[in-house]
C-alpha cells in the first residue's frame, strides 16, 4: 500500500488477517480511489475480509466480486 511503511501495513495484514480485525475497512475504500490494478485488487481482497470478519457476508462477496472483477480485466481473464 503506498502511503504505509512496511512496519505499518505488516501490521494491517496481521490485524486483518489473524486478529481478524476491521478497522481498515475505510482506509482501505479510499486507498482504491488512487490506485489500479493489482494494487486495487489488493485492497478490496482485504476489504472483503474484514466483511467477512465480522460476518457480513453480502459486503464480502460484493468486494470479492470487485477484486475478481479488476483482476480479470488487468490480465484479460475469462
Amino acid at each position: 500500500m503506498d502511503n504505509l511503511d512496511i512496519k505499518q501495513e505488516a501490521q494491517m495484514m496481521f490485524d486483518i488477517l489473524l486478529d481478524k480485525k476491521a478497522d481498515y475497512i475505510d482506509f482501505l475504500l479510499e486507498k482504491t480511489e488512487n490506485c489500479t490494478g493489482e494494487n486495487k485488487a489488493v485492497c478490496y481482497t482485504l476489504v472483503a475480509q474484514q466483511y467477512a470478519n465480522i460476518s457480513d457476508k453480502d459486503s464480502k462477496r460484493k468486494y470479492q466480486t470487485l477484486a475478481k472483477n479488476v483482476l480479470k480485466w488487468r490480465f484479460k481473464i475469462t
